[in-house]
């Protein structure tokens, strides 16, 4: 059995299973699988993959076929996963690779990842007062800056989702509404000190590098883990790489 196969076996396939990314489904060509049936039984129980493009598009992976999951009947929902959290970076990535895995410039379009963006999401948990705004639905409000904070990267502005998806970055939200109560304004988070925050993060980035090499099956540095982009230079002026 496939572990999709194996999942449905065992009863755990409907729609309140989360998979994360399934992207090396049976049905994926590069998995030379014979009689693959990974995506008809994912749609058939309504299954939802939190697909979070940015992060597999680093490893070289992506959906097969945006398309075909959608035509599969697959809810999709979008994440993040790692840095940036940016999800219009995701958004945009998703739709790019999307038409590109699809050979289908109609495929992944705007509307679609910025469904999955906030729909898909909602239909995970089974909420239909989240995602939208319409009577009953939680007032959750996301304000954006469409003059992209005084510069031209959006251009002129048609279609508002499309120039989000398009040209738009997390730090173009503006204001953010929860459930009426407003969590974020003019890009201010109440009682909370991003310089602190950032400053927190990377001390604690620096101790992960510094004792990589205690817990690394194969004992190597975080040098050797993930080089640096360019060989260092030290203050002396001598070319080097860390040590």
């Amino acid at each position: 059995m496939t572990p999709i196969e194996l999942l449905d076996s065992v009863g755990l396939l409907g729609p309140d299973l989360t998979i994360g990314h399934g992207n090396l489904v049976a049905d994926n060509p590069k998995m030379n699988y014979s009689g693959a049936r990974d995506l008809a039984l994912m749609g058939r129980h309504g299954v939802t993959v939190s697909h979070c493009p940015v992060n597999i598009a680093r490893r070289a992976r992506s959906l097969d076929s945006w398309q075909r999951y959608r035509e599969m009947g697959i809810n999709l929902a979008l994440g993040t996963d790692t840095y940036p959290r940016d999800l219009i970076m995701q958004m945009r990535t998703a739709s790019y690779f999307g038409k590109v895995m699809s050979n289908n410039l109609l495929a992944a379009t705007a509307a679609e990842v910025f469904s999955a963006a906030t729909l898909g999401g909602a239909r995970a948990l089974g909420r239909d007062d989240l995602g939208r705004l319409a009577p009953g639905a939680k007032a959750d409000i996301v304000v954006v800056d469409l003059t992209g904070g005084g510069t031209l990267r959006y251009g002129p502005v048609r279609d508002p989702i499309k120039s989000l998806v398009e040209c738009g970055i997390g730090d173009d939200v503006e204001t953010v509404v929860v459930d009426g109560v407003v969590r974020m304004r003019d890009r201010v988070i109440p009682g909370v000190d991003m310089a602190a925050l950032r400053g927190e993060a990377q001390e604690a980035g620096e101790g992960v590098w510094a004792g990589v090499q205690e817990w690394e099956p194969l004992g190597r540095r975080a040098e050797e883990m993930s080089p640096w982009s360019f060989p260092l230079t030290d203050p002396r002026g001598e070319s080097g790489h860390a040590r």
